[in-house]
């Protein structure tokens, strides 16, 4: 059986779940909620090489030996994990920012 590959992007990702944001009705907030986190989770997909940076030097951190072989990764690590928390606000903002505009919307 043939293989079929989709290429789909964050922003396609994040546009289909604004779609969904807005289709729903005002008595579903367990599933805005769930739209919103996923839309706040696009930010921890990363780069598979970034990823393993973070990992590593997670692992060379908490382990507490100095002189873990992986150490040096470790404040390479905290900086992406700060990229990715920095995001993550980034994309709280947009959603919020999309969900008020669209209940004005609803209003007028």
């Amino acid at each position: 059986m043939d293989k079929i590959t989709f290429i789909i992007t964050d922003n396609q990702i994040k546009q289909a779940i604004l779609t969904a944001l807005s289709e729903l009705q005002i008595d579903e907030v367990g599933l805005r909620e769930s739209l919103v986190h996923s839309y706040l989770y696009l930010a921890q997909f990363i780069a598979e090489e970034k990823a393993e940076i973070t990992r590593r030097g997670q692992a060379a951190i908490l382990s507490g030996d100095i002189k873990h072989p992986d150490m040096a990764l470790g404040e390479t690590a905290i900086k992406i994990i700060n990229e990715i928390k920095m995001e993550m606000e980034t994309l709280r903002d947009e959603v919020n920012s999309y969900l008020v505009r669209k209940q004005k919307e609803a209003h007028e």
